[in-house]
């Protein structure tokens, strides 16, 4: 199997990749909000500031849904498991620039350490998350019954 896939059957895997992205990144927006939101309320901010903007909202929704794409890609079999992490990498550094650094006005050093620290996470979080599906696909395949390969009786 190369890079890319010979055939894929669209029609019926978009429509199942569209469903999982929509269904996680409604997932995904109610953690990233609920995460947020506990945050501002353990350091205390006042009530009137804690409401959160609307702008911060859209850039959180719009966060969700690139990362359920990154995500429901990371699940297409089609594509070599190379191409599939770089893209999904790429996927998360796009949103993590786009919908946090650009909006807060950043500067190129503050965006460089940003992205660093955010890519030594997904690194560890990656490793955990391929250590326990191994560990889970392997649980789960079943065992090859035992085939006698000689018979018992002695000559």
């Amino acid at each position: 199997m190369g890079i890319l896939p010979e055939r894929i059957n669209f029609k019926m895997d978009l429509k199942k990749l569209i469903k999982k992205a929509l269904v996680s990144s409604c997932v995904i927006f109610t953690v990233i909000t609920a995460i947020y939101m506990l945050i501002l309320q353990m350091i205390n901010i006042s009530a009137q500031q804690t409401a959160i903007q609307a702008e911060r909202v859209l850039l959180f929704f719009v966060f969700s849904v690139l990362l359920a794409i990154a995500n429901a890609l990371l699940s297409v079999k089609a594509l070599h498991t190379a191409v599939r992490h770089v893209v999904h990498y790429i996927i998360y550094i796009f949103g993590f620039w786009t919908c946090f650094c650009l909006p807060n006005s950043m500067t190129a050093s503050q965006t460089l350490v940003g992205i660093v620290i955010f890519t030594l996470g997904y690194i560890a979080f990656m490793l955990i998350y391929t250590f326990f599906k191994k560990r889970i696909e392997k649980t789960k395949q079943p065992e090859e019954k035992y085939k006698k390969q000689f018979s018992g009786k002695n000559k």
